[in-house]
């Protein structure tokens, strides 16, 4: 019984590392596309103005614990303006983002995924 266990325990094995050589053959080999289009990748900063509607932004954290509003108007939330404690809607603040693209054409368009400016008001 050991013996079998051993023999398809070592077979599996053997089918294991067989597989990954095979997809490690199958990849791709990106770095001459890297050296060549490198510079052509941009750095992308956009800004927004989003407003505070109220809620906490800490999901099951009860807004009327005043211990917790107290301690997040002394030291602040990342994004939310200083003094301001979950639950006090109302005013507006910055938030900022980072992503990436590429310059496509020699006048300087850039392509990017619509994810990373949808929502921005300066870029």
């Amino acid at each position: 019984m050991l013996k079998k266990w051993i023999s398809n325990a070592f077979l599996m094995g053997m089918l294991a590392v067989s597989t990954l050589q095979v997809q490690a053959k199958d990849l791709p080999d990106f770095t001459e596309l890297a050296e060549k289009q490198g510079p052509a990748v941009v750095n992308i900063s956009i800004t927004s103005v989003a407003q505070n509607n109220g809620m906490s932004p800490f999901p099951g954290m009860p807004p009327e614990d005043e211990n917790l509003q107290e301690f997040f108007k002394r030291f602040g939330i990342p994004g939310m303006p200083p003094g301001q404690a979950p639950g006090q809607g109302g005013q507006e603040y910055k938030s900022q983002s980072l992503g990436s693209g590429f310059i496509i054409s020699q006048d300087g368009y850039i392509l990017t995924n619509a994810h990373v400016i949808s929502e921005a008001d300066e870029v």
